[in-house]
């Protein structure tokens, strides 16, 4: 997957001012134009673990979600079972940025993972 400057700097943007926290959020696509739409992070252990929130506006208002992002604050970017098992579910592919290092994940919903190219 191909993710363009001004996408990779808004996830960056957002999982840095959470830390020690995970971040969330979801790419999404209204009308060819694609953006990035943080959310709330509502997990009971958030620097374990995240629970997408505030995601229901971005389902209304954009015509597909194209994929789902998280952070791991200082930590691998290796996607957990728990991860991979949900983006199988999720049907959407799953992102993770470790903040601190600037290292990218991607996982498809058919469970294989690729890296992450900057355009």
């Amino acid at each position: 997957m191909k993710l363009p400057k001004e996408l990779k700097a808004a996830i960056l943007n957002q999982a840095r001012a959470e830390i020690p926290y995970e971040c969330c959020g979801l790419i999404a696509s209204n009308q060819g134009i694609v953006q990035y739409f943080p959310c709330k992070n509502l997990s009971t252990e958030p620097k374990e673990s995240f629970a997408l929130g505030g995601y229901d506006r971005v389902e209304d208002e954009n015509d597909e979600i194209l994929a789902l992002v998280h952070s791991h604050p200082g930590h691998s970017i290796e996607f957990s079972p728990l991860d991979i098992s949900a983006c199988e579910e999720s049907g959407v592919p799953w992102i993770v940025v470790d903040p601190i290092s600037e290292s990218w994940g991607y996982l498809d919903p058919f469970l294989t993972l690729h890296k992450i190219e900057v355009t």
